[in-house]
């Protein structure tokens, strides 16, 4: 099986064995990382610390992997509401529901808000579910969390079955794509 697997690699096109290779090396790294973060975390300890008090490590395994917060989201001008839509940044990996390229996303990605301690509580449109959410406002962590459920997030509580790369989109479509019935699923 191995060899059959190495006789379809070599015949696509450079391109795309270019990607497919970048994809099975940012899995092995990011496999590693989840791993190494795991390991560097006190067991539960968002029930004794405060968010500020968080290590890196700490903040990193606080998110849940479910990509509400890489929806694209439109905001009405008259009143400000927002509304969430079902399309994703081009660098989201639906397959592990997470960005494909983490560290360089704000430099990649502009508009890509970087979520942080100082203004976790300051951003209105993060999903209600949201872990980091949810520990500003003194609710602690979702049942659902990885971090109650040994490091396993079952997918209705992520976006990657019905989430769509902007890629796949025309721009001015993305109103035709407002999930209308969000109730921060």
């Amino acid at each position: 099986p191995s060899l059959v697997s190495v006789r379809k690699l070599i015949i696509l096109p450079a391109s795309q064995t270019f990607f497919f290779l970048l994809k099975i090396i940012y899995c092995i790294i990011a496999d590693k990382s989840l791993k190494k973060r795991k390991k560097e975390v006190q067991e539960h300890f968002w029930e004794h610390k405060k968010l500020a008090d968080f290590t890196e490590e700490e903040w990193e395994a606080v998110c849940m992997n479910c990509g509400k917060c890489c929806l694209f989201k439109l905001e009405d001008e008259d009143n400000g509401e927002i509304y969430y839509t079902n399309v994703v940044c081009r660098y989201f990996d639906k397959e592990h529901c997470r960005c494909s390229c983490y560290q360089e996303r704000c430099q990649l990605v502009p508009t890509c808000l970087k979520l942080t301690k100082d203004n976790v509580d300051k951003i209105g449109w993060m999903p209600q579910s949201c872990a980091y959410r949810r520990l500003a406002e003194g609710k602690g962590l979702p049942e659902e969390h990885p971090l109650l459920n040994n490091g396993q997030m079952a997918e209705e509580h992520t976006i990657k079955n019905y989430c769509v790369s902007e890629l796949e989109i025309d721009e001015n479509d993305l109103e035709d794509h407002i999930i209308e019935d969000w109730d921060d699923q």
